[in-house]
């Protein structure tokens, strides 16, 4: 667990730098300079390219994360694994254009009444679709070296930067908008490229002749894990991306601006939980793959105790300065409608944080494809109940129905890994953990508001935000909450000692 500790220090520092460039460029200069619709267009965009990418990327990601242990072999350059799933992912890539161009008519009629803006960019999709799919693949393989951070660093700063320089151009009407939505997407494809650069800074770009005689006795093992994981991803990419695309052909993209802006702030608490999932899924699925069960537990409890622990300090953080952070915001009273849904959202993320890797372990177990049912029953579910809510609540019923569906949906897959493997996430520092949470925010939420001006608001966040800190690290250290948490603060201690001694 040490390492998994260490390399998402790493990665999470990298992150949360993005956190600060990508809350600079989505929470004031995106306001400052985009109107609503323009804001719902661009997530619109980028969530409809993410869903076709988890279809079609057919499990390449997952193929890799679950087979790069059978080929690995450094002084053979990996037996050309990489080039194996850059063909396979192209190959993918050609039947996605295929259909999608099929589908224009479908498209157009479900989105013209309401949002013909996203009609109108149609065929950028393929663009951006392309580009996510070989930044996944190339993240995969990059995890799998035990390499995350500067994959962290372009994806979390370099890409944010790229969106915050194309913003600006087009609010100095450098640009059209029909120029800043083409600049938008291309953007994109930063990380990809820049993830190539650095495989060959690194050496390890092995663009190698694939070895066929290690693929050929898992080639159909992997191409029913691909098809299976493939599977689960339409549900998994429903439950992610279905509600900002259902809200545009609801309620116009100027709602979806909202509904995005609302969600953007809520994942905020996700943060850690994709920095230490990143570097655990390979250790997990090798442990799997091992049978090494006990391994898999004690990954499983620690990374659901950590990620608890970020899940709580940040919904705090957040929840507490909601409102004055509404009214600081550019454009902050129109984009505060989307207050419930920013609450509904922090819930059933940080009750999904504290079940810990249930969902990577069974999707990298034998029973994988009982995982993939689940997923499609999620994706059912989130149909259904974004179907039934939306027109009758609007954003809040779309954020009321991801929060039913993933409270089942964590239910059902911690109550059947604690039947196959007898492993549960909790354990005795897990009711500490809420305990320390709960003490925290009954502090934080005592101190008193200073005023209605902007800076006093600013001092109310500040306020809270460092009692909140002070309070909640205070209390985790030294109750001792987690051991890994210590020994990092009492390294620290030491060499602090010895270099002031």
């Amino acid at each position: 667990m040490g390492i998994v500790i260490r390399q998402s220090l790493k990665a999470t520092g990298v992150t949360y730098l993005g956190v600060v460039i990508g809350t600079l460029n989505q929470m004031v200069v995106a306001l400052y300079f985009l109107e609503t619709q323009e804001i719902g267009l661009t997530r619109s965009l980028l969530s409809f390219s993410l869903l076709l990418y988890g279809i079609f990327t057919f499990g390449g990601p997952a193929i890799a994360d679950r087979f790069f242990s059978h080929f690995r072999n450094e002084e053979l350059k990996h037996n050309g694994f990489l080039t194996f799933l850059l063909g396979y992912a192209a190959f993918y890539f050609v039947v996605f254009i295929a259909v999608f161009l099929a589908a224009k008519p479908w498209f157009t009629d479900f989105y013209e009444d309401q949002s013909p803006e996203l009609v109108r960019y149609y065929y950028l999709l393929i663009w951006l679709t392309g580009f996510n799919l070989l930044q996944g693949i190339l993240e995969a393989y990059c995890r799998n070296l035990q390499r995350i951070a500067i994959p962290a660093f372009l994806r979390e700063v370099g890409l944010k930067l790229a969106n915050m320089a194309v913003i600006l151009l087009y609010g100095f009407k450098l640009v059209t908008l029909d120029q800043f939505v083409q600049l938008f997407v291309f953007s994109n494809a930063f990380v990809g490229i820049g993830l190539l650069i650095y495989l060959r800074y690194m050496g390890k770009l092995y663009l190698a002749p694939i070895s066929w005689k290690l693929v050929n006795p898992v080639i159909g093992e992997m191409m029913r894990f691909g098809f299976v994981a493939s599977i689960g991803a339409i549900g998994t990419t429903l439950c992610t991306y279905l509600d900002i695309l259902l809200i545009g052909s609801y309620k116009g993209q100027s709602w979806a601006g909202i509904f995005a802006t609302a969600t953007l702030i809520a994942s905020l608490i996700e943060i850690p939980k994709k920095s230490l999932t990143q570097i655990a899924i390979p250790l997990v699925a090798q442990s799997l793959r091992e049978k090494k069960y006990e391994t898999v537990q004690q990954m499983h409890q620690k990374v659901a105790l950590h990620q608890l622990l970020a899940g709580l300090f940040l919904f705090i953080g957040i929840w507490s300065n909601i409102d004055d952070l509404f009214k600081i915001l550019p454009k902050g009273a129109e984009f505060a409608s989307g207050t419930t849904v920013v609450f509904l959202f922090l819930i059933t993320r940080l009750l999904d944080m504290a079940g810990g890797m249930s969902s990577e372990i069974m999707g990298y177990s034998q029973y994988y494809r009982v995982s993939t049912v689940f997923v499609l029953i999620l994706g059912g579910l989130t149909i259904w109940t974004n179907h039934l809510l939306i027109p009758r609540f609007g954003i809040n019923g779309s954020a009321m129905a991801t929060t039913i569906t993933i409270l089942i949906y964590s239910t059902m897959r911690a109550a059947f890994v604690y039947w196959k493997f007898k492993i549960l996430p909790f354990t005795h520092q897990t009711l500490g953990a809420f305990g320390i949470g709960l003490v925290t925010y009954l502090i934080t939420w005592a101190i008193p508001d200073f005023g209605e001006s902007f800076l006093t608001q600013v001092i109310n966040i500040a306020l809270r935000g460092t009692v909140t800190t002070v309070v909640f690290a205070s209390l985790v250290v030294g109750l001792r909450i987690s051991p890994e948490i210590n020994g990092i603060v009492d390294n620290v201690i030491k060499k602090f000692r010895k270099t002031n001694p």
